[in-house]
């Protein structure tokens, strides 16, 4: 973490983006994955979470014609400010 960056900091922005509408649609799409920190696929998003996604954004069903790297990007954005 950059030592120019506070924890409340962090924390504020993960929650913001974490509660997105945009976040939580990509996460109520159907075979939505997990990604770790290099935005490599690691695990399928439980269908428990996928239908509080859904809730949350207003999606009646999760599509999976689209991908997660347009939410990769702010994270990218991150890393390179390192």
């Amino acid at each position: 973490m950059r030592s120019d960056v506070s924890v409340s900091t962090l924390r504020k922005a993960t929650g913001a983006y974490i509660h997105s509408r945009s976040y939580q649609i990509a996460v109520a799409r159907r075979d939505s994955h997990r990604h770790d920190i290099n935005g490599v696929p690691i695990d399928f998003v439980p269908d428990a979470d996928r239908l509080d996604a859904q809730q949350a954004s207003g999606c009646a069903t999760g599509s999976a014609s689209q991908t997660h790297a347009s939410l990769l990007l702010p994270l990218r954005r991150l890393q390179r400010r390192k």
